[in-house]
């Protein structure tokens, strides 16, 4: 698996996990934007939190409505994914 493919499936799985796991009803991105695991991800994969509070939210609204995340337009993981892949290796 090469580097970017990896990089965004863990921030797949990270969002999918923060959405799930910390204070599921949480829709206020500057709040999600400081979770310590939002954080954390942020860290890992050289993303500002605040793109990763937003997929947070779009995956919670997403499981509110029924609807799958995985089946539906990625368009808005389009900016974090750019950072990961812009990003060069240390």
């Amino acid at each position: 698996m090469r580097r970017h493919e990896l990089a965004a499936r863990l921030l797949h799985e990270g969002v999918e996990w923060i959405a799930m796991n910390d204070e599921p009803d949480d829709l206020d991105p500057e709040s999600i934007a400081g979770y310590i695991s939002t954080l954390l991800l942020s860290d890992l994969l050289g993303v500002d939190p605040t793109s990763i509070a937003k997929l947070v939210i779009a995956f919670r609204s997403m499981e509110a409505r029924g609807s799958q995340p995985h089946q539906q337009d990625r368009t808005r993981a389009t900016e974090p994914r750019r950072q990961i892949e812009g990003r060069r290796p240390r």
